[in-house]
């Protein structure tokens, strides 16, 4: 019996593999929001994390599931005098050549989405990656998972949760590897001040030019009207002219369909744009003072060496 929540739980190992029955036990047993279970939760999950047993692919999928399940049904935001949910589950066609699939997605409100543009995600910035680059520089690296950054925890290889490739980086000779990358790694840059001026200038002024992108989303054309007929007896209609004109009425809605689509998905990549811009102008602003900057640099799972920074680096956009 545990004395904080005065629930019977069975002896756990705490690992990745328990974290299921964990949420099912959660669900069972009724346990409420209140102070003491969350902290209970917190306990367990720190447990769990801190265990060396490696999550399976599995795991990681009924983790991500209960994540994103606690965000969809908790992360509210008012708009107009009304609680909506922040995120919701939209399903996408996807048309290649006569087939169609669909995708999910998960979207952002838009007014979540207006709060983060006006606010230029400098509130949110501090969650949005904790891979900076560094003023002062990386830490040699002399294995598989010592170098690169000097707190935080950076793998020489992007495995991508390859056990084949993580035993061949265990097993390897790695000192001319590590040598590359402790010379890229000590390579010092500096901030083009005159470059972020102009970047910053577009930016706020609206002139998409190069990696800066419009701020201002393309017009969308309204829902096209379905034709009223049976779009699948065309065939039944005998008449030449009238199949003629429901053929190309069906033609004209299809096609009015496609370039809605495309137009939506394309103010969906401006909004990704957008993002990114942002976050490369901030970092480059929070650096641009220093003398010399430095990127820690691993391998990707071909063996290509790149920074460790995902948005600020020397070797990104035009931008930088």
């Amino acid at each position: 019996k545990d004395d904080d929540t005065g629930f019977i739980m069975d002896r756990w190992a705490f690992s990745a593999s328990h974290l299921k029955l964990f949420w099912d036990d959660m669900a069972r047993m009724g346990m409420n929001k209140s102070k003491r279970s969350i902290q209970y939760a917190m306990r367990r999950a720190k447990q769990a994390m801190n265990n060396d047993e490696m999550w399976t692919d599995d795991d990681l999928t009924h983790l991500g599931a209960a994540l994103l399940s606690i965000l969809l049904d908790h992360a509210m935001i008012h708009n107009n005098g009304k609680e909506e949910p922040a995120f919701r589950i939209e399903k996408r066609w996807s048309h290649t050549g006569n087939r169609s699939k669909s995708t999910s997605y998960v979207t952002i409100h838009d007014r979540l989405h207006k709060i983060f543009l006006e606010d230029e995600y400098m509130s949110w910035a501090a969650n949005t990656t904790r891979h900076l680059p560094m003023i002062v520089p990386p830490t040699r690296w002399t294995g598989p998972k010592e170098g690169g950054y000097r707190w935080l925890e950076v793998s020489l290889m992007r495995t991508h949760g390859s056990n084949v490739q993580r035993e061949a980086l265990l097993q390897a000779d790695l000192s001319t590897v590590c040598d590359g990358l402790n010379i890229l790694g000590k390579t010092a840059w500096k901030i083009n001040k005159e470059i972020l001026d102009v970047g910053e200038y577009c930016w706020e002024n609206n002139i998409p030019i190069g990696d800066i992108p419009s701020r201002d989303d393309l017009e969308l054309p309204p829902e096209p009207t379905r034709p009223s007929f049976d779009l699948d007896r065309t065939s039944d209609t005998e008449d030449p002219d009238i199949k003629s004109q429901m053929t190309a009425a069906i033609q004209a809605y299809k096609d009015a369909i496609h370039k809605r689509q495309r137009i939506h998905q394309k103010n969906m990549d401006l909004r990704s744009l957008r993002c990114s811009a942002m976050l490369k102008l901030n970092q480059a602003k929070k650096f641009k003072d220093f003398e010399n900057i430095y990127f820690p640099y691993n391998l990707d799972f071909r063996g290509r060496a790149y920074p460790v920074p995902p948005h600020l680096s020397n070797v990104g956009s035009d931008l930088c």
